[in-house]
């Protein structure tokens, strides 16, 4: 059923595919709580399933360009780029080097790989917590922060938020026209 290897020598029962392994942490350990008094060691209890990973991300005007924070990711850069790679197979899980795995099925590993492949932004660049991207691209950030799952917190300060009004409302624009015209 879950592919359970036994090794009659040393009198243990394991699973050797990551595969398996998934599938039995999601499905099969309630399953067999249904049905049995189960025992965790502490090493099995620390292999958790990250079903929904929240990625905070702040906005801001720096020197005429968007500043986008990434720093409170909480992944080193070949994690993201493995999620990526794996996201783009439409894989459904990605091993952290902790033996935890995170579901990449979800709203918010969407979101980002969209945002980087939208905005050109390599996962080196994420990883290393702050990218630089144009102004221009201010009503797509806006409209990202509006409509986004809870999976993806984006912080927009004010200024930013002067911009994208500004742009919005063009009839309340202070805008004196010049003599010349």
């Amino acid at each position: 059923m879950y592919n359970f290897v036994i090794n009659f020598k040393k009198h243990i029962i394991y699973l050797s595919n990551e595969d398996d392994i998934y599938t039995f942490l999601t499905e099969g350990i309630d399953k067999f709580m249904e049905k049995f008094e189960v025992l965790v060691t502490e090493k099995l209890k620390n292999k958790q399933i990250i079903s929904e990973k929240t990625f905070n991300m702040g906005v801001r005007i720096e020197n005429n360009f968007l500043e986008i924070n990434f720093n409170e990711l909480g992944l080193d850069e070949n994690e993201l780029k493995d999620i990526f790679k794996r996201y783009k197979l439409k894989k459904k899980y990605y091993r952290l080097k902790n033996g935890s795995f995170i579901n990449i099925d979800s709203d918010g590993i969407g979101t980002l790989v969209n945002l980087a492949k939208t905005l050109n932004i390599t996962e080196k660049d994420i990883v290393n917590g702050t990218v630089e991207i144009p102004k221009y691209r201010a009503l797509y950030l806006d409209n990202l922060a509006k409509n986004n799952s809870s999976d993806i917190v984006i912080k927009l300060d004010n200024d930013f938020r002067d911009i994208v009004r500004n742009i919005k409302d063009i009839d309340d624009t202070k805008f004196e026209e010049p003599q010349e015209l």
